[in-house]
């Protein structure tokens, strides 16, 4: 059985919100298979007007597949290992340069659902790239190169925001000594296939 939802573009390359889905409630096969499809589709999907709890956030994420912990090298808080709380100033420290996360573990996550709690009045926004767009619209020779390029992911690289304060920077220090402690590095094949998108500043 196959339905249709009310699925919005927000953007010519990247981006839907879909409506008029309750992510609280229990969710059939084809509503799940046509959100798959979306997010293939669009690489971000938006669910507006949602009220989460995180076990039901955890819920939801569990119809797309195993979930991982919140991070790989990263010790869980809370009571929830698969949720990594980003509470910046309290939890968390800004990023602000592109990035991609967590690929540098053999098996990157099919996606991440982010889940907010508090929305600011202005700004705060997390950006996306789409590469899938990006590589396709590359000379055909590029695109010959980056078929036959390999990278190597590593978590020993920082991209935290420069501290101003003292307190930021006893943070960063700290975070950065959790985060590589264990180095993990993985080798990947450059495609249009993986990653599908770029997780920007935010």
């Amino acid at each position: 059985m196959s339905i249709n939802l009310d699925i919005y573009p927000i953007a010519g390359r990247i981006g839907a919100e879909i409506r008029g889905v309750n992510l609280s409630r229990t969710l059939n096969d084809s509503v799940i298979n046509e959100i798959r499809k979306a997010l293939v589709q669009y690489k971000v999907i938006f669910f507006r007007q949602q009220n989460l709890s995180a076990d039901e956030q955890i819920a939801f994420a569990r119809y797309f597949g195993e979930l991982t912990t919140a991070h790989p090298t990263l010790p869980p808080l809370g009571e929830h290992p698969e949720v990594l709380d980003l509470d910046y100033g309290r939890t968390a420290t800004r990023s602000n340069e592109w990035h991609t996360d967590v690929t540098f573990v053999d098996r990157p996550p099919l996606g991440s659902i982010l889940r907010a709690i508090e929305i600011p009045p202005v700004g705060g926004d997390t950006i996306w790239a789409n590469t899938v767009t990006a590589y396709q619209d590359l000379p055909v020779p590029l695109q010959t190169l980056a078929d036959r390029l390999w990278a190597v992911h590593t978590n020993a690289y920082d991209y935290v925001k420069p501290a101003v304060t003292l307190n930021e920077a006893t943070e960063a220090y700290h975070k950065r000594k959790r985060l590589h402690e264990r180095e993990l590095r993985t080798l990947h094949i450059c495609s249009a296939h993986r990653p599908s998108w770029l997780e920007g500043p935010g």
